[in-house]
């Protein structure tokens, strides 16, 4: 059942890992999430990240303050595969907290933070990035201008044509 699967999470090899995972992600109900979220608590940093992945697979939007919780992790990996499993949500709740990891943060978690922004769509998330984008920083700014030009959105066509005039060149030259 659910707590076997969540162990071998936590504890098998690879290969079994892979399998439990894929089983997990099949089995419905709320109680399967909230085991997942449990086995978080006192997991090493490898087990983490594939609970993450498993919560970000399920697809359960309640999961979400649990996975931003992540994105302040000690470990890098863990900060990653949190943002990873917020894009498979594809929550616009999540698009403020998204934007706020593109200032703090450099390297792998910057980059799953893009990620998890690209798999936050729809017009609530698209919104919000617009929104964000009239007063973000070039930091932020390049990497949410990339992001948007990959939507066919009309309300981000604007703010596309806008940004290639922008004093930045960074932020011109990501405009995709």
């Amino acid at each position: 059942g659910t707590p076997l699967l969540v162990a071998a999470l936590k504890t098998a090899k690879d290969d079994e890992r892979d399998k439990a995972e894929a089983a997990l992600a099949r089995i419905p109900g709320k109680e399967t999430t909230r085991a997942l979220v449990a086995a978080l608590d006192g997991a090493g940093k490898d087990a983490k990240c594939v609970l993450l992945r498993s919560l970000g697979r399920r697809g359960d939007a309640e999961t979400l303050d649990t996975l931003l919780a992540a994105t302040k992790d000690a470990e890098e990996d863990v900060r990653v595969a949190a943002f990873m499993a917020i894009g498979e949500l594809n929550q616009a709740t999540a698009v403020p907290a998204i934007l706020d990891a593109l200032i703090k943060t450099e390297g792998k978690v910057k980059e799953a933070a893009v990620t998890a922004l690209r798999g936050t769509r729809g017009p609530e998330a698209t919104a919000a990035c617009v929104e964000a984008a009239k007063t973000a920083p070039p930091a932020v700014l390049a990497p949410l201008l990339s992001v948007l030009s990959e939507r066919n959105d009309p309300a981000v066509k604007g703010l596309l044509a806008a940004s290639a005039k922008h004093a930045d060149p960074v932020v011109r030259a990501d405009d995709g």
